[in-house]
């Protein structure tokens, strides 16, 4: 650990020193500020990681980089003046500073790696300097634009995603838990990885016709959000999107989609040419045309409590209902030829496995054995399929 006095509270590292190491302070609680004088040119990763009492920090102005997770968990950390010089900030810099509320990119900066602000949830203003080539925070936005692409990199809940911003780059919002809501402009056309995930108070989102790929997990863990429309102009969906989102009722696909629908007002999302539901939530009423559940379709669906699979259905595929912990019943066809033997795993409160009459046996050959004892003949699944 580099040597350093503590003085009223402030840790003062002495003059001449060049280095402050991996670790060197890792979980220090005796301070709440600290001097990092000029001669320092090398903060390494974690110095001051887990440094929970610490509030704020005069940063050397000869240091080059803020290496990956130098500051992580700092939550009383409010403020910091990033030094005009800093050229990258790394992997986790800042993530789960929760009380950082504003934050200024020198024009120095060229490269910002992802999560670098993630769980930082106070998060109000996001200013990039003047000057800077490679990035911008165009319009007083409150987020970070990499100028060349329009791709917006770093968002906080007092963003307003400019008009000529193209894309949402993966990571872009996660973990922002005071965002209660979006407008996202006509002109962006993708929405990347994990772009909201944990927006655990997002309670609305309007994604516009322009949009046409939106990679996986782009919601997960949004708990708040209540309904969600997919536009007409969406091509590809990539990955589970809606996972831990215990609160979604509604998902609409709109009317003249191509690729995807939700017919017969089924709260789900089906891939139409392979009448296969891709995504699901806990009001899914699985339309009779569905011949395949795909992977994931329903995981992590914390409200699902019972399903009917319809009679068309010929395949479940991979997790398709894993770790839905309320899910008390599952009622399938005369024939699924299909069921991966994971299909639902972790799935905690499942008490029946309904199955038509004469079917115990045809079921047992695809279900594995933990779930003999919860099968269930039942005349009356014969009688309504």
């Amino acid at each position: 650990m580099a040597k350093y006095e503590v003085k009223d509270g402030v840790g003062i590292i002495p003059e001449g020193v060049t280095e402050i190491g991996y670790r060197a302070f890792e979980g220090c609680e005796n301070f709440e500020s600290i001097i990092i004088p000029d001669s320092v040119t090398e903060i390494w990763d974690r110095a001051f990681y887990g440094c929970t009492g610490l509030k704020d920090i005069r940063m050397s102005k000869n240091v080059m980089e803020i290496k990956d997770e130098v500051f992580y968990g700092c939550s009383s950390l409010s403020s910091i003046a990033i030094p005009d010089g800093v050229t990258e900030i790394g992997w986790n810099a800042f993530q789960n500073c929760s009380s950082l509320s504003s934050i200024v990119i020198p024009r120095s900066v060229t490269s910002i790696k992802i999560h670098a602000f993630e769980g930082c949830t106070s998060l109000r203003s996001i200013v990039v300097a003047a000057g800077n080539l490679k990035y911008d925070s165009r319009n007083y936005c409150n987020a970070i634009i990499e100028t060349e692409s329009n791709k917006l990199v770093i968002g906080c809940a007092s963003t307003i995603i400019p008009e000529n911003v193209e894309k949402i780059e993966k990571w872009a919002f996660s973990d922002c838990g005071s965002l209660t809501n979006i407008t996202i402009p006509d002109s962006v056309t993708l929405i990347g990885c994990c772009a909201f995930k944990g927006c655990a108070s997002l309670e609305s989102i309007t994604i516009p016709n322009g949009v046409r790929v939106i990679e996986s997990a782009v919601f997960r863990g949004c708990s708040s959000l209540t309904n969600i429309t997919i536009p007409k102009s969406v091509t590809q969906i990539i990955g589970h999107l809606f996972e831990g989102c215990d609160s979604l009722r509604s998902i609409v696909v709109e009317e003249g989609n191509r690729r995807y629908d939700s017919r017969n007002n089924c709260n789900a999302i089906i891939e139409t040419e392979y009448n296969e539901l891709i995504m699901g939530c806990a009001t899914t009423v699985i339309p009779d045309s569905v011949t395949r559940i795909g992977e994931e379709a329903f995981v992590n669906c914390i409200s699902l409590t019972s399903i009917v699979i319809p009679k068309g259905v010929k395949r479940i595929g991979c997790y398709a209902f894993r770790k839905c912990p309320n899910l008390q019943s599952i009622t399938l066809p005369i024939g699924v030829n299909k069921i991966d033997e994971n299909a639902i795993r972790d799935c905690d409160a499942l008490q029946t496995i309904y199955v038509p009459a004469g079917k115990v046996d045809y079921y047992k050959k695809r279900l594995g054995t933990q779930f003999h004892r919860k099968i269930v003949e039942l005349e009356s699944v014969k009688k309504n399929r």
